[in-house]
């Protein structure tokens, strides 16, 4: 599985996550649920193609 999301978590190797899926429409979590170990860190500094945080 791969994830690819915002560095706003603080997430590092060797964490366990439990991702529940939500359904927007519902306003619910629906149940399903993926209990990841994160394997790899990629920290980026690009966002919808513009360096951001850099001098």
């Amino acid at each position: 599985m791969v994830e690819i999301r915002k560095g706003d978590r603080g997430y590092a190797v060797g964490d366990i996550l439990v991702l529940k899926e939500y359904s927007p429409d519902e306003k619910r979590y629906t149940g399903r649920e993926a209990i990841v170990k994160v394997s790899h860190c990629v920290i980026t500094h690009y966002v919808t193609g513009k360096e951001v945080g850099r001098n």
